[in-house]
Protein backbone atom coordinates (compact mmCIF):
# COMPACT_ATOMS: atom_id res chain seq x y z
CA UNK A 1 0.00 0.00 0.00
CA UNK A 2 3.12 2.21 0.69
CA UNK A 3 4.10 1.75 -2.69
CA UNK A 4 1.35 2.67 -4.35
CA UNK A 5 0.54 5.63 -2.50
CA UNK A 6 4.34 6.07 -3.25
CA UNK A 7 3.24 6.81 -7.18
CA UNK A 8 0.71 9.28 -6.52
CA UNK A 9 3.02 11.29 -3.63
CA UNK A 10 3.02 14.72 -3.84
CA UNK A 11 -0.15 15.77 -6.33
CA UNK A 12 -1.40 17.77 -2.74
CA UNK A 13 1.60 20.16 -3.76
CA UNK A 14 -0.49 21.53 -5.90
CA UNK A 15 -2.93 22.52 -3.49
CA UNK A 16 -0.64 23.54 -0.72
CA UNK A 17 0.75 26.04 -3.24
CA UNK A 18 -1.79 27.46 -3.58
CA UNK A 19 -2.08 30.05 -1.34
CA UNK A 20 1.05 31.16 -3.02
CA UNK A 21 0.39 31.64 -6.26
CA UNK A 22 -0.54 35.02 -7.83
CA UNK A 23 -3.23 34.48 -9.78
CA UNK A 24 -4.59 30.72 -8.05
CA UNK A 25 -7.70 30.76 -9.94
CA UNK A 26 -5.48 30.62 -13.45
CA UNK A 27 -2.76 28.72 -12.50
CA UNK A 28 -3.69 26.22 -10.20
CA UNK A 29 -6.55 25.14 -12.76
CA UNK A 30 -3.22 24.70 -15.03
CA UNK A 31 -1.27 22.74 -13.09
CA UNK A 32 -3.68 20.27 -11.91
CA UNK A 33 -4.41 19.57 -15.91
CA UNK A 34 -0.81 19.17 -15.91
CA UNK A 35 -0.23 16.71 -13.08
CA UNK A 36 -3.25 14.59 -14.13
CA UNK A 37 -1.56 14.39 -17.05
CA UNK A 38 1.90 13.02 -16.23
CA UNK A 39 0.06 10.92 -13.35
CA UNK A 40 -1.77 9.06 -16.44
CA UNK A 41 1.38 8.88 -18.49
CA UNK A 42 3.76 7.79 -15.75
CA UNK A 43 2.07 5.81 -12.96
CA UNK A 44 -0.85 4.57 -14.04
CA UNK A 45 0.39 3.41 -17.15
CA UNK A 46 3.66 1.93 -15.55
CA UNK A 47 1.66 -0.01 -12.43
CA UNK A 48 -0.86 -1.26 -15.16
CA UNK A 49 2.59 -2.49 -17.20
CA UNK A 50 3.56 -4.15 -13.64
CA UNK A 51 0.72 -5.57 -13.10
CA UNK A 52 0.62 -7.56 -16.60
CA UNK A 53 4.12 -9.01 -15.79
CA UNK A 54 3.76 -9.93 -11.57
CA UNK A 55 1.46 -12.07 -10.70
CA UNK A 56 -0.56 -10.77 -7.26
CA UNK A 57 0.89 -13.64 -5.27
CA UNK A 58 4.48 -13.51 -6.02
CA UNK A 59 6.02 -13.40 -2.39
CA UNK A 60 8.32 -10.71 -3.08
CA UNK A 61 5.45 -8.48 -2.91
CA UNK A 62 4.99 -8.75 1.07
CA UNK A 63 6.78 -6.45 2.91
CA UNK A 64 9.09 -8.31 5.47
CA UNK A 65 12.58 -6.51 5.52
CA UNK A 66 12.23 -4.07 3.61
CA UNK A 67 14.49 -4.77 1.34
CA UNK A 68 14.48 -2.93 -2.35
CA UNK A 69 14.26 -6.46 -4.25
CA UNK A 70 10.79 -6.12 -2.77
CA UNK A 71 10.40 -3.27 -5.37
CA UNK A 72 7.69 -4.16 -8.14
CA UNK A 73 9.94 -2.18 -10.54
CA UNK A 74 12.52 -4.76 -9.41
CA UNK A 75 10.60 -7.97 -9.57
CA UNK A 76 9.92 -7.08 -12.90
CA UNK A 77 13.06 -6.66 -13.96
CA UNK A 78 14.20 -10.12 -12.20
CA UNK A 79 11.96 -11.46 -13.87
CA UNK A 80 12.92 -10.58 -17.43
CA UNK A 81 15.74 -12.07 -16.39
CA UNK A 82 17.86 -8.78 -15.97
CA UNK A 83 20.57 -8.91 -13.34
CA UNK A 84 22.32 -6.31 -11.37
CA UNK A 85 18.84 -4.04 -11.49
CA UNK A 86 18.61 -5.18 -7.55
CA UNK A 87 22.05 -3.19 -7.08
CA UNK A 88 21.56 -0.33 -9.52
CA UNK A 89 18.12 0.52 -7.52
CA UNK A 90 19.89 0.06 -3.79
CA UNK A 91 22.25 2.21 -4.95
CA UNK A 92 19.52 5.28 -5.45
CA UNK A 93 16.98 4.50 -3.66
CA UNK A 94 16.35 4.22 0.31
CA UNK A 95 13.52 2.61 1.24
CA UNK A 96 13.19 4.16 4.43
CA UNK A 97 13.26 7.38 2.97
CA UNK A 98 10.81 6.51 0.51
CA UNK A 99 8.31 5.59 3.11
CA UNK A 100 8.37 8.61 5.24
CA UNK A 101 8.41 11.06 2.10
CA UNK A 102 4.93 8.63 1.11
CA UNK A 103 3.53 8.88 5.05
CA UNK A 104 3.94 12.48 5.12
CA UNK A 105 1.54 12.91 2.04
CA UNK A 106 -0.72 11.17 3.06
CA UNK A 107 -0.65 12.84 6.41
CA UNK A 108 -0.11 15.90 4.36
CA UNK A 109 -3.58 15.24 2.65
CA UNK A 110 -5.14 14.37 6.41
CA UNK A 111 -4.48 18.14 7.05
CA UNK A 112 -5.87 19.40 4.00
CA UNK A 113 -8.91 17.63 4.78
CA UNK A 114 -9.25 18.75 7.82
CA UNK A 115 -8.47 21.93 6.81
CA UNK A 116 -11.11 22.08 4.59
CA UNK A 117 -13.95 20.77 6.81
CA UNK A 118 -12.61 23.71 9.36
CA UNK A 119 -13.30 25.94 6.26
CA UNK A 120 -16.85 24.71 5.32
CA UNK A 121 -17.98 24.46 8.58
CA UNK A 122 -16.79 28.17 9.31
CA UNK A 123 -18.61 29.67 6.23
CA UNK A 124 -22.06 28.12 7.74
CA UNK A 125 -20.82 29.79 11.41
CA UNK A 126 -20.60 33.03 9.72
CA UNK A 127 -23.84 32.83 7.37
CA UNK A 128 -21.62 32.80 4.01
CA UNK A 129 -23.37 30.95 0.80
CA UNK A 130 -20.53 29.25 -0.48
CA UNK A 131 -21.92 30.35 -3.93
CA UNK A 132 -20.33 33.63 -3.18
CA UNK A 133 -16.59 31.40 -4.15
CA UNK A 134 -15.19 31.43 -7.31
CA UNK A 135 -15.25 27.77 -7.31
CA UNK A 136 -17.82 25.39 -5.35
CA UNK A 137 -16.62 21.73 -4.91
CA UNK A 138 -19.58 19.38 -5.31
CA UNK A 139 -20.73 17.02 -2.08
CA UNK A 140 -19.38 18.40 0.31
CA UNK A 141 -18.43 17.87 3.25
CA UNK A 142 -19.11 14.53 2.47
CA UNK A 143 -16.26 13.70 0.34
CA UNK A 144 -13.66 15.47 2.58
CA UNK A 145 -15.02 13.30 5.53
CA UNK A 146 -14.87 10.25 3.01
CA UNK A 147 -10.82 10.92 2.04
CA UNK A 148 -9.85 11.88 5.49
CA UNK A 149 -11.20 8.06 6.52
CA UNK A 150 -9.29 6.98 3.68
CA UNK A 151 -6.21 8.33 4.45
CA UNK A 152 -6.59 7.62 8.14
CA UNK A 153 -7.25 3.62 6.89
CA UNK A 154 -4.21 3.69 4.59
CA UNK A 155 -1.90 4.99 7.01
CA UNK A 156 -2.84 3.09 10.43
CA UNK A 157 -3.38 -0.08 7.86
CA UNK A 158 -0.17 0.01 6.20
CA UNK A 159 1.90 -1.77 9.03
CA UNK A 160 -0.56 -3.86 9.78
CA UNK A 161 1.65 -6.51 9.30
CA UNK A 162 3.93 -5.82 12.35
CA UNK A 163 0.72 -6.82 15.08
CA UNK A 164 0.48 -9.99 14.42
CA UNK A 165 2.39 -12.89 16.65
CA UNK A 166 6.41 -12.50 16.71
CA UNK A 167 6.44 -9.67 13.69
CA UNK A 168 7.07 -6.84 15.82
CA UNK A 169 10.06 -4.99 14.86
CA UNK A 170 10.91 -1.11 16.21
CA UNK A 171 12.82 -0.62 12.66
CA UNK A 172 9.34 -1.63 11.06
CA UNK A 173 7.58 0.66 13.29
CA UNK A 174 9.35 3.86 12.48
CA UNK A 175 8.99 2.75 8.96
CA UNK A 176 5.42 2.70 8.59
CA UNK A 177 4.51 5.34 11.12
CA UNK A 178 7.06 7.62 12.16
CA UNK A 179 5.36 10.62 10.41
CA UNK A 180 2.12 9.71 12.05
CA UNK A 181 4.02 10.70 15.59
CA UNK A 182 5.92 13.12 14.51
CA UNK A 183 3.51 15.43 13.05
CA UNK A 184 1.42 16.07 15.69
CA UNK A 185 4.05 16.14 18.53
CA UNK A 186 5.38 19.25 16.50
CA UNK A 187 2.29 20.78 15.81
CA UNK A 188 1.72 20.56 19.75
CA UNK A 189 5.22 21.93 20.48
CA UNK A 190 5.25 24.70 17.53
CA UNK A 191 1.71 25.83 19.12
CA UNK A 192 3.33 25.95 22.41
CA UNK A 193 6.33 28.07 21.76
CA UNK A 194 4.71 30.63 19.63
CA UNK A 195 1.80 30.99 22.34
CA UNK A 196 -0.62 30.16 19.49
CA UNK A 197 -4.44 28.69 20.43
CA UNK A 198 -6.86 27.56 17.36
CA UNK A 199 -8.44 29.98 15.17
CA UNK A 200 -12.20 29.92 15.80
CA UNK A 201 -14.36 29.04 13.39
CA UNK A 202 -16.74 32.39 13.57
CA UNK A 203 -13.10 34.59 13.79
CA UNK A 204 -11.92 33.06 10.57
CA UNK A 205 -11.16 36.07 7.87
CA UNK A 206 -13.42 35.28 4.93
CA UNK A 207 -14.53 38.95 4.28
CA UNK A 208 -11.26 40.47 3.30
CA UNK A 209 -10.49 37.86 0.95
CA UNK A 210 -13.96 38.10 -0.63
CA UNK A 211 -13.72 41.32 -1.20
CA UNK A 212 -10.31 40.81 -3.03
CA UNK A 213 -12.02 38.11 -4.89
CA UNK A 214 -14.54 40.36 -5.76
CA UNK A 215 -12.42 43.45 -6.69
CA UNK A 216 -9.88 40.50 -9.13
CA UNK A 217 -13.42 39.55 -10.83
CA UNK A 218 -14.37 43.06 -11.89
CA UNK A 219 -11.20 43.99 -13.02
CA UNK A 220 -10.80 40.71 -15.27
CA UNK A 221 -14.22 41.23 -16.72
CA UNK A 222 -14.33 45.09 -17.50
CA UNK A 223 -10.00 45.29 -17.69
CA UNK A 224 -8.87 48.19 -15.80
CA UNK A 225 -9.95 51.33 -15.80
CA UNK A 226 -8.39 54.12 -18.07
CA UNK A 227 -7.27 57.62 -17.74
CA UNK A 228 -8.92 59.90 -20.00
CA UNK A 229 -6.44 62.44 -21.20
CA UNK A 230 -6.98 66.20 -22.20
Amino acid sequence: MISAAFAYGNVQIVAIAGAETRNPRKSIPAALRATFTRVVMFYVLSIFVISLLIPADDPRLALGNGSVTQSPFVIAFSRAGIKGIPSLFNAVVFVWLLSIVTTAGLVSWGIICIAYLRFFYALQRQGISRERLPYVSPFQPYLAYFALAINVLVVLTSGWTLFMRDSFSFSGFVYYYFNCIMVPVLYCVCKYLRGDSLVRLEDIDFRTELMLISQEHEAQTHGPRRTRRN
